[in-house]
């Protein structure tokens, strides 16, 4: 439970200074993502003890639940400050870039995608058409 702790500690770290970060929003939004997504993803698909971690996970549910808590927060946070959408559809928001961070690395897991850069990249662009059209609403 100690290194699951630690790894979310890591994790929200990135999080936090990918968002604090210079970039339009969409390239700040997908540096978060790629810290905590695409930091769990490689760390599981890179690894030889993929079925140890995933099991860990399960021991350190409460660890991951409070990362996951902390992680829509700094997102929601990020969205408001920026005055992307309304208040009331803020959770919703964070859901959909929430799909967006986690459809692109399993798209890319698919794809057989082995350099990061490239997913990110993809999902820079993708959160730009999300914030783009919201912008015309």
């Amino acid at each position: 439970a100690a290194l699951a702790a630690e790894m979310c500690a890591v994790s929200m770290a990135g999080v936090h200074a990918a968002l604090a970060g210079a970039g339009t929003l969409s390239q700040r939004l997908a540096g978060a993502l790629d810290a905590k997504i695409g930091r769990f993803h490689r760390l599981i698909a890179n690894s030889p003890f993929s079925a140890e971690l995933m099991e860990s996970k399960a021991l350190a549910a409460r660890a991951f639940e409070d990362l996951d808590a902390q992680f829509r927060k700094a997102l929601g946070d990020a969205i408001g400050e920026a005055r992307i959408g309304k208040a009331a559809d803020r959770a919703e928001l964070v859901d959909t870039v929430l799909a967006a961070g986690y459809g692109v690395w399993q798209l890319g897991s698919f794809r057989g995608e082995t350099e990061p850069a490239q997913t990110r990249k993809r999902l820079e662009r993708h959160l730009g058409l999300l914030l783009k059209g919201l912008a015309t609403k």
